[in-house]
């Protein structure tokens, strides 16, 4: 399955070329953007302080936003691992991403048509909105 997350600007999510309508919970949405950026595993106790702090239960809170974001991204891209989660992105485009692995090999041997491809994927703030 093809999925392309677009974080700078508006977050949006498509799937197999098809737009994925994203839950209304600004939550969800925030935890698919900071899992998608994650460099590695996030405990669950990070994302609850993070996210649900101050919730009755934020372990629950954190397993129905879990719950939206499966049907966002597919069933088999979240990744529990012991009591920490993470994002499988093998095979996914994630524009935020790309734009710091280009920056990491170096501006110096980008391409003109290169370099206007990665600035067509800037359609705003990181995540605007959230």
């Amino acid at each position: 399955m093809s999925l392309h997350l677009r974080l700078l600007g508006t977050l949006s999510v498509t799937r197999n070329g098809d737009a994925v309508e994203l839950p209304a919970s600004r939550k969800v949405r925030a935890l698919l953007a900071y899992l998608a950026l994650a460099p590695r595993a996030v405990s669950r106790h990070r994302l609850c302080a993070l996210l649900w702090d101050g919730a009755m239960d934020p372990r629950g809170e954190l397993r129905w936003a879990l719950t939206k974001l499966r049907g966002v991204v597919g069933l088999e891209r979240i990744k529990a691992e012991n009591e920490s989660l993470r994002l499988d992105l093998d095979g996914c485009f994630v524009d935020a991403l790309e734009v710091r692995r280009v920056v990491r090999a170096g501006l110096s041997q980008m391409t003109h048509t290169r370099a206007s491809e990665l600035l067509a994927l800037f359609d705003g703030d990181l995540i605007e909105g959230l």
